[in-house]
């Protein structure tokens, strides 16, 4: 037994979606469209909103890459 399988409950009985299902669903309109909604592993999850928090780390960790990495990449945010 693992701390992960202490905390998470066992879903035996879930139900994975395949992109094709993903996409469907979506065209069917079954997914609303005003929720940003990703499907990782199988599961359909709601996207975080974009806010300041988000967008100030992700511009901290360019400016880190930007700096150790230098010209070896490009580093686009």
């Amino acid at each position: 037994m693992t701390l992960a399988s202490i905390h998470s409950p066992q879903l035996t009985n879930l139900k994975l979606w395949t992109v094709g299902d993903y996409h469907r669903l979506s065209e069917l309109g079954l997914l609303d469209r005003q929720e940003r909604t990703e499907l990782i592993a199988g599961q359909i999850t709601l996207m975080a909103a974009k806010g300041t928090p988000h967008v100030t780390a992700l511009h901290l960790l360019a400016n880190i890459l930007r700096d150790r990495l230098g010209n070896q990449a490009l580093i686009r945010t």
